[in-house]
């Protein structure tokens, strides 16, 4: 297979690579040569915006794909093609090491010279160029690093040599009838580089030393897509030929920057990553093809994912149309996602990762599969719980453990929210839905937020809100409770409540933060308080506070 890609890359020097460093008539012995290098180098990661923050990423995304990891983690995958520099002037000077050169014509060598270059001049090593001149005519040239093998007139590019100094081209070059002519060669990488970028939810959802290494299988001499082991190039046809790897292998990332955290949003860090650095790139040779590869965290990796250990997990890439390319910097990004159920705009109920990449958006987290239960992923701001503490529920309990219990069991947020017959009192006509009441603006409220698949929205019940706070931790809500003072009950698991904060910013929702309405209210203190839920960091718990106060409305929906 012949690598056109490598093969002719170069331009003429006729005209714009010729200096002209003395215009004298050539001599006998031919014109005498000198060289110059830049270097295009690989283009710079673009950031890419976990699309649980933003619809849309950032930079070129050529390719995406989703994959269940496994230990309740999803993924999903995109790959940017990095940005190139686009003129001449954006290159820099070629790095300085040893260098051959070599000069064909007709088939034949004409020249060689193998020497150092110091970042502004290329010297030959004493006795190692056999010819020093050329006679005026065009000439194929070839110039590599000595990362690149050199052996019975062959050029060979490998897989295990890659290297960001691996650097190659081949030009056509025109000697002039002169004495002196500098040749310019503008180098690249014959190989294309590959990055990894793993992102995640909270601020921490990365802990712990990370590292790994992009794995592959042994692939058929005649698999075009196949990792490819080798790329021997023949100077004097000239030809390039391509081999597929025969045995497995992984290409090991040198290290990666651990626990970089995002942007603030409103003061808040929803995200962080990982990342492999600029030199830490792993290196393989063009017409490979992503699917073909899998991202393996190393067995010694100590480190966690949202406090899951990393080691020796895979990461599938699913990648089927990306054939990489010479002189080109990739990033795979991929977003990591903690597997849970989520009521979509259209109806659907399901894990985010297939869901996003079907283009339909997340509305609420599903609280309790049984009863069918979702917590919106969002608040509709404060608002009073009735203008007036005459507006009463029909059945209320006592301000105490067993009063919260008693509520509790009847799971009736949707019923307080838009039944009749259950509330009586000014400036209501009695048995009125408080839905419908402008009088009752949490509730209200929730005329304003339509409906999903013919459901709608309403103010939690304290059965809703307990469903919900068990979901996300705490084993018993009401554990404490009394009238006179409140228990906090903190969060459990292994998480924390940082689980609230990875279920909800990776949904672009938020989680709890604050005090919240129930739908009930209590029967002490003459029916004047409603039931309340604070939570945040530390733990939740229920309490109360007069209705006609102002705090916040968290909806829920059933499906």
């Amino acid at each position: 297979m012949v690598m056109a890609a490598v093969m002719n890359t170069g331009c003429s020097n006729e005209a714009g690579l010729a200096s002209d460093v003395q215009q004298e008539q050539v001599s006998t012995e031919g014109t005498e040569l000198s060289f110059n290098f830049d270097l295009a180098g690989y283009g710079k990661e673009q950031s890419v915006a976990t699309r649980g923050v933003a619809g849309e990423a950032k930079g070129r995304v050529i390719a995406s794909s989703v994959s269940s990891l496994g230990d309740g983690l999803e993924a999903y995958t995109e790959v940017v093609e990095d940005t190139k520099p686009q003129t001449r002037a954006g290159n820099t000077a070629a790095p300085a090491q040893n260098y051959t050169i070599l000069a064909y014509k007709d088939g034949q060598k004409k020249g060689e010279w193998v020497g150092s270059y110091d970042g502004s001049k290329f010297t030959p090593k004493a006795g190692s160029s056999s010819i020093q001149a050329l006679q005026p005519g065009t000439y194929t040239f070839f110039v590599f690093s000595d990362h690149l093998a050199y052996k019975d007139g062959k050029i060979i590019i490998d897989i295990n040599k890659g290297s960001v100094n691996a650097l190659f081209n081949n030009q056509q070059v025109t000697i002039q009838a002169q004495k002196k002519q500098q040749v310019d060669f503008h180098l690249f990488s014959p190989y294309a580089r590959v990055r990894m970028k793993i992102n995640g939810f909270s601020s921490q959802a990365f802990e712990g030393s990370i590292n790994g290494a992009l794995t592959y299988q042994a692939a058929a001499p005649t698999d075009e897509g196949g990792v490819k082991e080798t790329c021997t190039i023949e100077p004097s046809v000239p030809s390039a030929v391509y081999a597929n790897v025969t045995k497995a292998g992984q290409l090991k990332y040198q290290h990666f920057t651990n626990n970089i955290e995002g942007p603030q949003e409103n003061g808040v860090i929803k995200t962080s990553y990982i990342i492999t650095p600029e030199d830490a790139g792993v290196y393989f040779l063009a017409k490979t093809r992503l699917n073909k590869l899998s991202f393996q965290f190393a067995p010694e990796a100590t480190g966690t994912i949202y406090k899951k250990p990393v080691a020796n997990k895979v990461l599938p890439l699913n990648l089927n149309d990306v054939e990489l390319k010479i002189g080109t910097s990739y990033t795979i990004s991929q977003t990591i996602y903690y597997s849970a159920d989520y009521l979509f705009n259209d109806g659907t109920v399901g894990t985010l990762v297939p869901n996003l990449k079907a283009g339909r958006t997340p509305v609420a987290l599903v609280v309790d599969k049984t009863r069918r239960v979702c917590m919106d992923l969002n608040e509709t701001g404060e608002k009073q719980w009735a203008i007036s503490v005459g507006v009463q529920c029909k059945q209320n309990e006592n301000q105490d453990e067993s009063g919260l219990r008693a509520t509790i069991a009847r799971y009736d947020g949707y019923d307080q929210t838009w039944e009749k017959g259950v509330t009586w009192g000014i400036p209501l006509p009695n048995y009125s839905c408080k839905a419908d009441k402008w009088q009752c603006p949490a509730f209200n409220a929730m005329k304003d937020l339509g409906e999903v698949n013919s459901n709608k929205w309403y103010v939690p019940g304290a059965g809703e809100w307990d469903s919900a706070l068990k979901y996300l931790g705490i084993d018993d809500p009401a554990h404490g409770f009394d009238f006179s003072s409140q228990e906090t009950n903190a969060w459990g698991g292994s998480l924390g409540y940082r689980l609230q904060e990875v279920l909800f910013y990776q949904a672009n929702g938020v989680p709890l933060t604050g005090w919240y309405w129930a739908a009930n209210d209590w029967k002490t203190d003459n029916i004047h308080k409603g039931i309340t839920v604070t939570a945040g960091a530390e733990g939740a718990h229920f309490g109360g506070a007069r209705k006609t106060d102002r705090t916040k409305v968290r909806p829920f929906i059933n499906y």
